[in-house]
């Protein structure tokens, strides 16, 4: 992940790296989570579940990241392009790139852009 050139990377066994369903209890979007101890770093991705599949665009619903320490706005429509949707147990891979931006005064610009690969656990 990387946000305003500061880059982070996530490795499993070290930092915990799980995708988890989000929703009114049908999982209408997927949550990509990353986590590390030291230094700590948390950085989650959320994004839809409609008519996803391996070679999918899917739209970009929730991102936040300890390396923006602020709440942070979409400014247009961003979108996570799927490169793997195993079957459960196999892989959920894609990557993104969005702009955000902070909370008035500073309204502070964010570029981020990523991208992940965990083992699907629904």
């Amino acid at each position: 992940v990387t946000v305003n050139a500061v880059t982070t990377n996530y490795t499993a066994p070290a930092d915990s790296l799980m995708n988890t369903p989000m929703g009114n209890g049908n999982a209408a979007y997927i949550m990509v989570s990353a986590f590390r101890n030291s230094p700590a770093s948390l950085t989650n991705l959320g994004f839809s579940r409609d008519n996803i599949t391996s070679t999918s665009s899917q739209q970009l619903l929730a991102f936040r990241s300890t390396l923006a320490n602020d709440s942070m706005v979409i400014v247009t429509p961003a979108v996570v392009t799927m490169t793997e949707y195993g079957a459960i147990g196999q892989f959920l891979s894609g990557n993104f790139t969005a702009s955000f931006i902070g909370p008035p005064p500073t309204n502070t610009a964010y570029a981020v852009s990523g991208s992940f690969r965990v083992r699907r656990s629904f």
